[in-house]
């Protein structure tokens, strides 16, 4: 993550627990560098082939579904929010 995208999610986080609200955030494919210690080449690849065909989410779209359950109403709880990309969905 780049710039301040770390700063939008903590200040996300921060306006959660302010709030009383711990939402359970499931992302689908993502841009991360989660993978690339993998030692098995042929599961790598799979990876970085799946991440091209998909185009996976980043920061900033995490960040903006956090915004949407932030802003919702005092009387509403956005328990669980599953947020993929539009091809793996």
């Amino acid at each position: 993550m780049a710039g301040s995208e770390p700063a939008e999610l903590l200040a996300a986080q921060r306006q959660f627990t302010d709030r009383g609200r711990q939402p359970r955030i499931e992302p689908g494919v993502t841009t991360t560098e989660l993978g690339a210690g993998m030692r098995d080449a042929e599961t790598r690849a799979s990876l970085s082939r799946m991440r091209t065909d998909l185009e996976p989410l980043t920061a900033p779209d995490i960040a903006e579904a956090i915004a949407f359950s932030v802003a919702a109403p005092p009387n509403v709880n956005v328990a669980e929010m599953v947020v993929v990309p539009v091809r793996q969905g």
